[in-house]
């Protein structure tokens, strides 16, 4: 069961290894990680952009247009294969179990336009490389905002759980003890104050 959660592309977490701490520790660490690849695709998405507008906002024509393209398929490509690369091996998991996630969307529509790249420099055909840098650069942000969402929930639902109470007052034999929750059985008798948590 667990090789085949792990073949479809997801994470296997031990319950009884992974306390609540751990948990938040983890969801904190996957916000990083998918700021960090937004921020890289970013980087590289930015100079097409600007390369992009130039041309067709203010119509500047570039001495060399073969050079541009070439020069955008290079920026595109590590934006593609660097950050994106979990998403093209989330997809082919997915494909191999014959199922087909958004991954696989991504996945098709960034190689389809980046291959069109290539092909325009021999072919008569129109080329959108760089677009396949920006559909994966915002594909990524919208995995940080998803990721910083699930972050916000654990940290949410850590602080509720904190608000929990950690002892009762138990009624024994007439006697009054406080006992960590861990002790208390069906049919004690619990003493519960105005204002105390339960």
């Amino acid at each position: 069961l667990k090789a085949a959660v792990r073949d479809a592309g997801y994470e296997v977490l031990e319950e009884a290894a992974v306390d609540a701490d751990q948990a938040v520790d983890l969801e904190a660490q996957k916000m990083q990680i998918a700021r960090r690849r937004m921020w890289i695709a970013w980087a590289f998405t930015a100079p097409i952009m600007i390369l992009m507008l130039l041309h067709m906002v203010w119509h500047i024509a570039w001495p060399n247009m073969m050079a541009v393209e070439v020069m955008v398929m290079a920026l595109a490509l590590p934006a593609l294969i660097w950050p994106g690369w979990p998403t093209y091996r989330s997809a082919w998991k997915s494909v191999t179990h014959g199922s087909a996630n958004m991954d696989v969307l991504i996945s098709l529509g960034t190689a389809a336009s980046w291959i069109s790249g290539p092909l325009s420099l021999t072919l008569p055909l129109s080329s959108y490389a760089g677009v396949s840098a920006m559909i994966m650069a915002i594909h990524l942000t919208g995995r940080t905002i998803e990721a910083s969402a699930k972050g916000r929930a654990s940290q949410a639902i850590r602080k509720l759980l904190e608000l929990g109470a950690k002892t009762a007052n138990v009624l024994v034999d007439g006697q009054e003890y406080t006992v960590p929750l861990a002790q208390i059985k069906t049919g004690d008798v619990m003493i519960v104050r105005p204002g105390e948590k339960i």
